[in-house]
């Protein structure tokens, strides 16, 4: 039996992401400067806007055996969510090989 699940870029992923790898320091002239909470939360956008724009894709459900309900939900949000897309433009809805595809 394959197993799938859908793969792509959700903005919510990313802005997790960009939270926990944005420091909450800067350097300046070689000093160690703590940011203000609205040049971290600018720096957190940038960071966002770098992931969506690049080519990074990720799991963005579970692994299913089978085709059912809860993966039909899955692809039928990812068909529809343009932040759902990676920067390639290719929607990448399951992980299965290639023989058993239909």
């Amino acid at each position: 039996m394959s197993t799938f699940a859908v793969f792509g870029m959700s903005e919510n992923w990313a802005r997790e992401e960009a939270r926990e790898q944005t420091s909450t320091h800067k350097t300046e002239n070689g000093k160690r400067l703590e940011r203000t909470i609205p040049e971290w939360e600018a720096a957190v956008e940038a960071y966002v806007a770098k992931i969506m724009a690049g080519k990074k894709c990720v799991r963005l459900s579970p692994m299913f055996d089978a085709p059912s309900t809860p993966s039909s939900s899955w692809i039928w949000r990812a068909a529809v969510s343009p932040a759902a897309t990676c920067a390639s433009g290719r929607k990448q809805f399951w992980s299965m090989p290639r023989a058993s595809r239909s």
